[in-house]
């Protein structure tokens, strides 16, 4: 089951799925993010690129879902002294309507709904892309897509948080979906998340397909992949 990854659809893919089902996913969502690793993990990748600079920074966070990433990156620039200036792009109507309610005291993030395969940005726009628990949605070759295109709005590197598909992780959130989720989506697709999700070899590929000089990946807790790609001035140029 985990030799190769799973490409059924999960039901959060579905926009005809709307309303209070998807407010409850994405509220639990956000708290498996908090309590396993995403949040931490998206930080570990994106502090140290906010660190100490002097100037402003833009970054532009696709597949925000309900728009908490955004805000714990956007209290990481509080606390760090760094102006940002945050563009939060998701496709689901209803994703975007919570994330601008998430984001209302954070005048430093704008919510904007898009396709992540027409972004309505001109290039070098950004400082940074960030996607977190998103890539595993899409095949590998629309994955290098994703991030082919994503290059071309930065200047600076790219900052992936996703899963690593491995069946410890499988049984363990299908259990604590089983016990604590109250969400026919999440308990559906959480699971099946990790079976969409990345073992190293599958983010080799990805490398390989994307052509970028620095891409370099390493695992976090609790079975993600932290992966961080630098923009570099030869491959602009190329």
């Amino acid at each position: 089951m985990m030799a190769e990854r799973c490409h059924d659809p999960e039901l959060m893919d579905d926009f005809g799925i709307s309303g209070p089902e998807i407010e409850l996913a994405l509220r639990e969502i956000g708290v498996v993010n908090r309590y396993l690793g995403g949040v931490a993990t998206s930080l570990a990748g994106l502090a140290p690129r906010l660190r100490g600079r002097a100037g402003p920074l833009r970054l532009l966070d696709v597949g925000t879902g309900g728009g908490d990433l955004p805000v714990a990156i956007a209290r990481c620039g509080r606390r760090l002294g760094v102006p940002l200036e945050i563009v939060a792009v998701d496709r689901g109507a209803d994703a975007c309507r919570r994330a601008r309610a998430a984001t209302r005291d954070y005048p430093e993030i704008k919510v904007v709904r898009a396709d992540v395969f027409a972004l309505p940005f001109p290039p070098r726009s950004f400082h940074l892309a960030h996607c977190a628990m998103f890539l595993h949605h899409f095949t590998q070759e629309e994955s290098a897509r994703i991030l082919a295109g994503l290059g071309g709005l930065v200047r600076e590197g790219i900052v992936v948080n996703d899963l690593h598909r491995h069946p410890v992780a499988y049984h363990a959130i299908r259990l604590l979906t089983r016990l604590f989720s109250q969400s026919r989506l999440v308990r559906n697709d959480a699971p099946l998340s990790v079976r969409r999700a990345f073992r190293a070899a599958d983010l080799d590929d990805l490398r390989a397909r994307c052509g970028f000089p620095r891409f370099r990946y390493r695992w976090r807790w609790a079975f993600r992949y932290l992966c961080e790609i630098d923009v570099v001035a030869e491959w602009r140029a190329g």
